[in-house]
């Protein structure tokens, strides 16, 4: 199966804030990005015709609707990462104990209130284990970074600390096969 994963389009969040699965609005450069990102699946032999699965949130909602017009499934197991009580605050604002705390082993230890990267990558796989039982040739999946980056480490592609760190841009398109 082919799985086309796509990270959202720029959302509107001032630089420094921690916003996770907060629902944040999205910048007035969404349908020129979102054009971009038409483009670049089609130049990947991407088909609309297939499942497109999405966060809940609406900053992936809005783009699985500008990619396709069949019904799209929303999954709560593609959110981003929960911060938990740091969700919409600057990452200067989190206490600096919380942040060495977590930072030391940010694949276990999960901010107060929220999931650590191992929860995250445990859902995500579930998700991933599920699809994998789908009948369709291919699906396409609009989420968030930490997700994409889970699904690396899932796949065995990348490692634990190694995927925390991988770069996602915002309308980033990966092709996976499982």
């Amino acid at each position: 199966m082919e799985i086309y994963v796509i990270r959202h389009t720029a959302p509107v969040v001032p630089p420094g804030v921690c916003y996770g699965q907060s629902d944040v609005k999205l910048s007035s450069s969404f349908p020129r990005e979102a054009e971009a990102v038409k483009n670049r699946l089609q130049s990947l032999g991407w088909s609309p015709l297939y499942p497109v699965f999405s966060s809940p949130l609406e900053r992936c909602i809005a783009l699985a609707r500008f990619l396709s017009n069949r019904r799209i499934i929303t999954d709560e197991r593609l959110l981003e990462l929960h911060f938990g009580a740091w969700e919409m605050k600057k990452w200067e604002e989190i206490p600096k104990i919380q942040l060495e705390k977590w930072g030391k082993d940010y694949v276990r230890q999960a901010p107060p209130g929220g999931e650590s990267y191992r929860m995250l990558v445990a859902r995500v796989g579930d998700f991933m284990e599920d699809l994998r039982n789908n009948p369709a040739p291919s699906a396409t999946l609009v989420t968030h970074a930490g997700v994409i980056r889970a699904i690396h480490v899932w796949s065995g592609i990348t490692g634990w600390e190694e995927s925390f760190n991988m770069p996602v841009d915002y309308g980033q398109v990966f092709k996976f096969e499982i």
